[in-house]
């Protein structure tokens, strides 16, 4: 059974739908609230990224660049196997004319 001090309790802590309704109502409030940060953190990320994305595309431009300029120059170099043939090449050729009394 309860006694008086009992339903004083009772009394003190009763909480009606509207009382409820309303402090549901207020925590939603507060999640919106806490989202609306979020979101904007999110724009910050996003942003982040995408700074990151285009300073990443003009940096492997810049080294695409330079490869071209480096495979260029490289196309006009001539390898030392293939220097190595000519060289033997032109020294059989000298000997030849050298027999023939032909002189360089």
């Amino acid at each position: 059974m309860l006694d008086n001090k009992d339903i004083e309790n009772l009394k003190e802590n009763f909480v009606t739908k509207k009382d409820l309704a309303l402090m549901i109502g207020k925590g939603f409030n507060g999640v919106d609230e806490k989202f609306k940060g979020v979101d904007k953190k999110f724009e910050s990320v996003d942003e982040n990224f995408k700074n990151a994305e285009e300073n990443a595309s003009v940096r492997f431009n810049k080294i695409e660049n330079r490869l071209k300029v480096i495979d260029s120059k490289v196309s006009d170099i001539v390898y030392r196997n293939e220097f190595e043939k000519l060289e033997s090449k032109v020294k059989e050729i000298e000997i030849i004319l050298a027999g023939a009394g032909i002189k360089l």
